[in-house]
């Protein structure tokens, strides 16, 4: 689908540039849930991009994802890529799935960043440390500016980079949640007003239909709580494998349908998980 104006048609897409077009186009429906919905390309730190294919559960995890955090009024300032499941399901889809405006910004400027805010009344931004900083740092900024802004998603593990969100910017509502592009987006996440010093000890619970194991990589087995080991995530939102790579998704994906992270981490009493 191409929402641009195309220069000359083109071979399987479907010009949505004019509003006639949309009216033509024909509704194809899926019936399986189970079947891909989105292609999304995920590298990690060290690997080549590989192709997730996510299901129709996309929906049902962007609203899930939301209920612990987002009401109809709220509005997003996002300036992140939406090609990646931060910008495109912890974004777009979640906010919209809840009624939700969302203020994109096509790169990030700390001074129109503090002028969008402002005028449009944000109440919620997706940040990375550096953009705290340069907001921070820059001289349009005033906290009353950011009276309005009420929670964050911010992606950094540091507890100091979380406190600097919540006491100088003001993002009461600032944390962080577990997830990765192969199970949908986020998999564990905090209620809204579950205290900041909970939020700092972890990454919250797992979502409804998600579950979460912490297991020995070697034995494979479940490591006691408190325990570190190697995060495995079930449930619907496990993507149905890497786009025509069996052998990389069968080492990713269980016979038995677990997704084996590879990132190191441990659960806690409260049955909340903590990433490291």
């Amino acid at each position: 689908i191409a929402l641009d104006t195309l220069d000359r048609p083109v071979a399987g897409v479907s010009d949505w540039s004019r509003t006639q077009e949309i009216a033509r186009a024909p509704a194809r429906l899926e019936s399986d849930p189970n079947r891909p919905a989105l292609i999304v390309y995920s590298s990690g730190t060290t690997a080549l991009p590989k192709g997730a294919m996510l299901t129709h559960c996309i929906w049902r995890k962007a609203f899930d994802g939301g209920v612990r955090y987002y009401l109809p009024e709220d509005r997003l300032f996002l300036c992140v890529p939406l090609f990646g499941v931060l910008g495109c399901l912890s974004g777009i889809l979640m906010f919209w799935t809840h009624g939700c405006a969302v203020v994109l910004e096509e790169r990030f400027d700390a001074g129109r960043c503090i002028a969008l805010v402002k005028r449009e009344g944000c109440t919620a931004m997706h940040m990375l440390p550096v953009m705290i900083d340069g907001i921070l740092a820059h001289p349009d900024f005033s906290k009353p500016d950011f009276s309005r802004v009420r929670l964050g998603s911010i992606l950094s593990n540091d507890p100091a980079v979380m406190r600097k969100a919540a006491d100088r910017l003001g993002l009461q509502g600032a944390g962080s949640g577990y997830g990765m592009t192969e199970t949908t987006g986020v998999v564990t996440r905090f209620w809204l007003d579950e205290p900041m010093e909970e939020r700092l000890k972890s990454h919250g619970k797992p979502l409804p239909g998600c579950t979460v194991r912490v297991v020995d990589p070697d034995t494979l087995q479940d490591k006691k709580v408190g325990e570190v080991g190697e995060i495995w995530i079930g449930g619907y939102g496990v993507m149905a494998g890497y786009f025509d790579k069996p052998r990389e998704t069968a080492d990713t994906i269980t016979p038995d349908g677990w997704l084996r992270s590879g990132d190191a981490g441990h659960m806690n009493e409260d049955g909340s998980l903590t990433f490291l």
